[in-house]
């Protein structure tokens, strides 16, 4: 199964990375390794000031390809939606109430 690593450094770039929209929660991962939507990957999550990463089996559920018509930088979105959503909890609490801002994101 391949892998993908995120380490987010700061609470700006995770906004930019977050998928609320993603039924769980998901996250956006810069890559130019060919995926299609549903591959199962590795998904290695790194969160601002957290001591150790996080790794857990993920879906493919997004993709912007590489010479999309947008800025937006190529990659896939990964679902976060494991057994007790702990991940997505933890971001969304990071977050706090910058998930409701208007500023652009890596996939919207």
């Amino acid at each position: 199964m391949n892998r993908l690593t995120i380490e987010i450094e700061d609470v700006k770039e995770l906004f930019q990375s977050y998928m609320p929209f993603i039924k769980g929660g998901g996250l956006f991962v810069k890559s130019n390794q060919p995926f299609k939507i549903g591959d199962e990957v590795n998904l290695v999550v790194t969160l601002p000031d957290a001591l150790e990463p996080e790794m857990f089996t993920s879906q493919i559920v997004w993709m912007n390809p590489q010479g999309a018509q947008n800025e937006n930088p190529t990659g896939v979105g990964c679902s976060l939606n494991n057994h007790d959503n702990k991940m997505q909890l933890k971001i969304e609490k990071l977050l706090g109430p910058m998930l409701n801002s208007p500023e652009p994101t890596y996939t919207m």
